[in-house]
């Protein structure tokens, strides 16, 4: 497969921001008396504000304002980001950096809106690396529909042979599987299932290993639920060199 371009989510994978809507989640739901479980909050990643409002109805209790609670969760949001503020993940620097110096895109396309990628960027230190940016309210439906990764093929003019995405979430691999786009699941804050493994081409531990893994031909690799380390000789991918 002859890749062009990398197109990769923002939120859990290339920067660890999904601890903090999930603990705002926590703390706003505590605060108006119910609870935001695990399961609750694994449907939530990945998905767009609009997609998720469905979601967020039917969980608080009847009593509770829905733009109340909304303007209370942000409040403790931005709160928890001012306090303790956004890190890239692990290799993710490097990954973009390595990326172009081989000439490959990389192109962040996120379920987050527009107003806040600019910010969420800047913060972890990856804008100086990233210009190309597909964003959640530029869609009517966000992953897991597949709108978000075919938007994003047409307006940087690329089909999924291409293309390689880069995901941490159910939601977002589900989206790149309706496009018919290989992707690398490197598993962020919720555990791998079957569905998602099924999804992926390969399941890698961070993005130092991503790189590893597309540009040195072999990693250190887990794939699927097998806890077992393998070498992994990779010869399915290739990069376009006439750029």
């Amino acid at each position: 497969m002859m890749i062009k371009a990398l197109l990769l989510d923002l939120d859990g994978t290339l920067i660890d921001s999904e601890r903090i809507p999930r603990m705002a989640w926590q703390k706003a739901a505590e605060h108006f008396g119910f609870t935001a479980d695990e399961t609750f909050l694994n449907q939530l990643t990945g998905m767009t504000k609009q997609t998720a409002q469905g979601l967020v109805k039917k969980v608080l209790p009847e009593n509770v304002d829905v733009e109340a609670f909304q303007a209370y969760r942000h409040q403790i949001m931005a709160q928890i980001l001012k306090e303790q503020g956004i890190k890239a993940k692990k290799g993710a620097r490097e990954l973009l950096l390595k990326a172009r110096h081989e000439n490959v895109e990389c192109i962040v396309v996120t379920s987050s809106y527009t107003v806040s990628v600019g910010e969420k960027l800047a913060a972890a230190g990856l804008a100086d690396l990233i210009e190309k940016i597909v964003c959640g309210d530029e869609v009517m439906h966000g992953k897991p529909a597949p709108d978000i990764y075919l938007l994003a093929m047409e307006r940087y003019h690329l089909n999924k042979d291409e293309c390689i995405v880069i995901e941490d979430s159910k939601n977002g691999l589900l989206s790149a599987k309706q496009a018919e786009i290989k992707s690398i699941l490197v598993p962020d804050l919720i555990s791998p299932d079957a569905e998602m493994t099924a999804c992926a081409e390969v399941v890698l531990n961070d993005l130092t290993a991503v790189l590893k893994y597309l540009f040195k031909n072999q990693i250190s690799a887990v794939r699927g639920d097998d806890p077992i380390v393998e070498i992994i000789d990779q010869t399915s991918l290739s990069f376009d060199q006439s750029k």
